[in-house]
């Protein structure tokens, strides 16, 4: 597959419109013919390019055409709008018998996607079987595409990876997906992700604290989950700790960036240690806690392992 790495060398590298029309329009149907050839899976990345929407065209004609089986798509910050999401369902169509059967990882973020989109994509995913990891962070998607999202989630018996990151998710949208994740039988999600949302006054979040508080005692698989920039604070912290039990599923859970006090922070660690919690990594950075908590042996006491994977550093 030498070839095919050559060709995306030259991608990477790449920093104009004009060379990017020279690689699309003469090298990828050579390369397409290669990938017929050998009979390999192949990702492609087409991450911060100056690609057109003909080019990617191109692109989507020439997988479509040769069958050719993708397995993971890179598509971010390419400044796609609602408008263009019909290229992504083009591309992962169930008409096209051989791409979608093969496809586990679609990379969208940093795009202008909002809820328009996600009920389109949300049904052509559905036609992939194989699909595991969905990134669509900074993208404007909301409420409405919280729910969407949560739909997938419910749905689809093999996502495994959501990233929602940046994507003006309100109360309701992540309650949406929180509470299909209690619902839903033998739900699949393991990693999630919802950093930055567009939440409301601390005082106002009592609701969305215990669907957290839920997800994290619950028995689901779900062993990653980040809520950077929560507005926690110290009664987020409680709900937390509360639901802590010896038998959860979390390994990773990061609650950076939400105004947590020391006592906040020692209610968590505490219900972590005296619970003997396998949490293999928790990130507490920039929680608006005095900077002798970082220099406290209070974190490292009774848990090596922890004083090795715990992550709270104030940069």
């Amino acid at each position: 597959m030498e070839f095919i790495q050559e060709i995306q060398r030259f991608v990477d590298e790449k920093d104009d419109i004009d060379s990017s029309s020279a690689l699309i329009s003469y090298y990828l149907p050579l390369w397409s013919d290669m990938v017929e050839k050998e009979g390999e899976i192949v990702s492609f990345n087409f991450s911060h390019q100056a690609v057109s929407q003909p080019e990617l065209d191109i692109f989507i004609d020439s997988i479509i055409l040769h069958n050719i089986p993708m397995e993971s798509v890179n598509f971010s910050n390419l400044n796609l709008s609602d408008e263009d999401m019909g290229l992504v369902c083009r591309l992962l169509s169930p008409l096209n018998s051989y791409s979608p059967s093969y496809f586990c990882s679609l990379n969208l973020s940093g795009n202008n996607f909002t809820y328009k989109a996600m009920e389109h994509l949300k049904e052509v995913l559905m036609h992939c079987p194989k699909f595991m990891s969905l990134d669509l962070s900074w993208n404007g998607i909301g409420r409405y595409g919280g729910l969407c999202m949560g739909e997938l989630i419910a749905s689809h018996p093999t996502l495994r990876s959501l990233t929602l990151d940046h994507c003006s998710l309100d109360e309701t949208g992540i309650i949406s997906i929180l509470s299909v994740i209690l619902e839903t039988p033998h739900c699949p999600l393991k990693a999630l992700s919802i950093n930055s949302p567009s939440l409301v006054t601390p005082s106002d979040n009592s609701s969305l604290y215990s669907h957290l508080a839920q997800v994290v005692a619950s028995s689901s698989p779900l062993s990653h989950l980040s809520v950077d920039g929560w507005n926690l604070r110290s009664d987020g912290c409680s709900f937390l700790a509360q639901a802590l039990s010896p038998d959860h599923f979390i390994s990773s859970l990061s609650i950076s960036n939400n105004q947590i006090s020391i006592e906040g922070s020692h209610i968590l660690v505490s219900a972590i240690m005296r619970f003997q919690i396998p949490i293999k990594h928790l990130t507490l950075k920039v929680c608006f806690m005095f900077h002798h908590f970082y220099q406290s042996p209070f974190l490292y006491r009774g848990t090596k392992w922890q004083m090795k994977e715990l992550d709270h550093s104030p940069n």
